[in-house]
């Protein structure tokens, strides 16, 4: 398995004891064709407890002992629903799961009702409150992030978090706990370092959509309404939104019942949508040319409202020279932030242990609990996750947390 694979893979870990929890490993494949299906979403029907297939159509869910008689649901765009009862499948995994095509095709669709987008997006506006926690809730979650220059992974960085939120109705910034944290050691270059004097896990989340950008439905620049497809077998409108300053549209997926966006994405390639850049703060002499932006924000409804379920950022920049036009590094950042549980009736994260934004994780400090990974992050491990807990275990041995 590859460290771009395992980079993919949303999943849930166990918070206590390994054997309160039961292991299920498979892949998602389309029936007709066998093709593996990346991005699907695998889930315990009726609970906060799923995660996404990779690239490579395989996963890896990690199932409290108290869902082993509930259904299993996996999904994917343009696929029917496939429901499975786990007590029939836990006994056979690894496992195949077939999907069903759903009776049209995404590029073979055409708009054939007379909703305009403008009526589209006014609804999913109106029904926000309906469709959302406006009042106080908190997540708790897994968060990856990683690294590249050039040709080299130089940070693994993975964080168990809790998240409180006042609810949807402001854009106030959510409040954050870093439970427990490991990461490798810092990698010098002058760029790189650019990046982790950022809080990147604030910036991570603050590209939900329908928290901080939710007033867009009402004032976009440009609207344009894509072919119908489903997610599941919810039949979904696909909907690109553009406004003025923003580098590239947002791509919304708005259920056709109660109009609430349950994807939200973006999805920039330079070779496909043309070039773009901008100027590097701190650094004048250099800009920044993005290459690829892969942006999809996952929301699943638990209890009547929809949380967001799995947040996954993939960004490359090429840095070039602002004189000679010269390739001066190439820059690649992963991000995850997998839900693994919803809280509706939390409390709230007191100011003193709570991540500030100034913050960030690289330079947070924090006992590296060498027990608590074990039981925790079940990610096969490669070379950089060995490299990782090695750096780690050597400064434990130096008496340096």
């Amino acid at each position: 398995m590859t460290l771009r694979t395992l980079i993919l893979i949303g999943i849930i870990f166990p918070l206590g004891l390994q054997a309160q929890f039961i292991t299920l490993s498979g892949k998602v494949q389309d029936a007709k064709t066998k093709e593996l299906l990346p991005f699907a979403s695998v889930a315990i029907k009726g609970s906060p407890v799923g995660t996404i297939v990779n690239a490579e159509g395989k996963f890896t869910l990690h199932i409290p002992k108290k869902f082993e008689n509930d259904t299993l649901c996996i999904t994917s765009i343009g696929y029917q629903t496939l429901l499975i009862p786990l007590s029939k499948q836990l006994s056979s995994s690894p496992s195949v799961f077939s999907l069903q095509p759903t009776f049209y095709n995404l590029a073979e669709v055409v708009v054939t009702d007379s909703i305009t987008v403008k009526s589209i997006l006014r609804r999913a506006y109106q029904n926000l409150k309906d469709n959302y926690p406006f009042q106080p809730f908190s997540l708790k979650g897994f968060y990856r992030e990683i690294q590249k220059a050039d040709t080299q992974y130089v940070s693994l960085l993975e964080a168990s978090v809790k998240l409180y939120s006042d609810g949807y109705k402001t854009n106030r910034t959510e409040r954050i706990q870093v439970e427990q944290l490991r990461r490798s050691l810092t990698y010098e270059h002058p760029l790189v370092s650019f990046w982790n004097t950022k809080n990147l896990l604030f910036h991570h989340i603050h590209q939900n959509f329908v928290k901080y950008a939710k007033k867009q439905l009402l004032k976009y620049d440009k609207a344009t309404r894509m072919a119908d497809t489903s997610i599941g077998n919810t039949p979904v409108y696909v909907i690109s939104l553009e406004k003025k300053g923003w580098f590239w549209p947002a791509i919304l997926y708005i259920r056709e019942d109660n109009y609430a966006i349950i994807r939200a994405e973006e999805d920039f390639m330079a070779s496909r949508d043309g070039v773009r850049s901008w100027k590097v703060d701190g650094a004048p002499l250099v800009t920044s040319y993005p290459q690829r932006k892969l942006l999809r924000v996952d929301f699943k409804e638990y209890r009547g409202k929809y949380y967001v379920s799995n947040h996954y950022l993939e960004f490359t920049t090429q840095y070039k020279s602002t004189l000679t036009k010269e390739d001066f590094l190439l820059y690649s950042i992963v991000q995850q932030f997998a839900v693994t549980d919803v809280d509706q009736i939390p409390q709230p994260i007191a100011a003193e242990v709570a991540l500030k934004e100034t913050e960030t994780l690289q330079n947070l400090t924090l006992p590296y609990d060498s027990a608590f990974w074990k039981n925790y992050n079940v990610i096969t491990d490669t070379a950089l996750d060995s490299i990782v807990r090695n750096d780690l275990e050597r400064r434990l041995r130096v008496g340096q947390h």
